[in-house]
């Protein structure tokens, strides 16, 4: 994954050594994270930020590339995943209004 903050981390407060909560570890599993790598709440919690940190910044898929170009984006090659998504439905949201 890349995040080196997760290799050096080491727990500051008494929260950070709890269990991980549930939501964590949903959170963990739906992305194919190992528990057994995840040292505790503080740890989990330093995963999951650079994890949402990457899904935010990850280059859009050659396809919304394509559609958004499709639809008259001016220069779709570097939109994110998250833009493109959002550029997307709102062009079609104005397509649908006009029909």
């Amino acid at each position: 994954m890349g995040c080196p903050q997760s290799l050096d981390y080491t727990s500051i407060f008494a929260w950070d050594r709890r269990e991980l909560t549930q939501k964590q570890i949903d959170v963990l599993q739906r992305h194919g994270i190992d528990l057994a790598l995840i040292r505790d709440r503080g740890h989990a919690t330093v995963i999951i930020s650079s994890l949402f940190n990457y899904l935010e910044h990850e280059a859009a898929s050659e396809k919304q590339k394509r559609y958004c170009r499709f639809l008259g984006h001016p220069n779709p090659w570097q939109l994110t995943k998250p833009e493109a998504g959002r550029w997307i439905a709102e062009h079609l949201l104005t397509r649908s209004e006009l029909t």
